[in-house]
């Protein structure tokens, strides 16, 4: 069983240590990658919609002002080809939206693994469309990984927070799959859970559930979106970013018309650092908009950047 808890740690104390005049050593010591660029991202999200056929409390979509829209399976293919070119471990096919609504989804897993049965591809779902049909197509074409959201460990606390979710139809379909898998090494399932103030009470009895189950189980922390959405953090601390985030030395995101972002919480890509119509995704990953970026947070400097000095993710590695 793997547990992944993306909250607060001891580290984040620890980090509260560290003076500037000090941070290029301690930070060469504890975040090598910082200094270091590989030759391609280790996961490649590619958003084949933004579209959703829920409202949930919790997400940025809810603030979101860019156009609602599908992935163009061409478009798809280019951009998972040049990140398998690239070397990317790992395409994850989601973003803002779910990606069960894009009628091309079973085919973009089989053409990410014809192209390389190496590539690991993974897909986040609210579990209300992953029938057994559907889920047994994207078994079928390969997929690696399945993550089923639940928020809480109730019918009334998930569907209160995933609004317009039935939760016994999200059970049933989870069942389901998890009972397909048996004696199979593939899909590793995972479910995941945002920890905020409606669910923290919650935890250990998720833990508990789930844990015989699955093969993973993760907590995210409440993320509110650069201080846009209600603060529903269970730690009420200032939305001021402290350490560089890993994403722009380890992911790139695309959004579906072929934006590329430097981040997954850019909801309205505001960080947009090109079009991989326009340009490879090689070099807009060595380019000099996202290089720029980087030495930004490499130096701290993160009020030159407002979204990223009001974001409360990826702070406390």
């Amino acid at each position: 069983m793997k547990y992944f808890n993306y909250g607060t740690s001891i580290i984040d104390k620890v980090l509260r240590l560290v003076s500037p005049g000090k941070w290029g050593g301690k930070a060469r010591l504890r975040w090598p990658w910082l200094f270091s660029l590989n030759g391609a991202p280790v996961s490649l999200g590619i958003e084949v919609t933004n579209s959703c056929n829920l409202r949930c409390l919790m997400c940025h979509r809810e603030v979101m002002t860019r156009e609602v829209g599908f992935m163009d399976f061409d478009l798809f293919k280019e951009c998972a080809r040049q990140g398998i070119e690239m070397g990317v471990k790992m395409i994850v096919p989601f973003n803002y939206g779910e990606s069960l609504l894009h009628p091309k989804l079973v085919d973009m897993v089989e053409y990410v693994k014809s192209l390389s049965k190496y590539t690991l591809v993974k897909v986040n779902t609210n579990g209300m469309l992953m029938t057994g049909e559907y889920a047994k197509a994207l078994v079928n074409a390969g997929i690696d990984e399945i993550t089923f959201s639940l928020e809480g460990c109730t019918k009334e606390s998930h569907e209160e927070i995933a609004i317009g979710s039935k939760y016994e139809r999200v059970l049933a379909n989870l069942m389901n799959l998890i009972d397909m898998k048996k004696g199979n090494e593939k899909p590793q399932i995972r479910v995941c859970m945002v920890r905020m103030e409606e669910t923290a009470s919650a935890l250990k009895q998720f833990t508990r559930r789930w844990q015989p189950l699955v093969d993973a189980i993760t907590i995210h922390d409440v993320n509110t979106g650069y201080g846009t959405l209600k603060d529903r953090r269970v730690e009420k601390r200032p939305l001021e970013r402290r350490v560089p985030c890993r994403e722009l030395w380890l992911k790139l995101q695309t959004l579906w018309n072929g934006d590329v972002t430097v981040c997954c919480v850019d909801y309205d890509g505001i960080l947009k650092i090109g079009n991989i119509q326009n340009e490879t995704l090689n070099e807009l990953w060595f380019g000099s908009i996202i290089n720029r970026l980087r030495e930004i947070h490499r130096n701290r400097e993160f009020e030159k950047i407002p979204i990223c000095n009001r974001c409360d993710s990826d702070n406390y590695l």
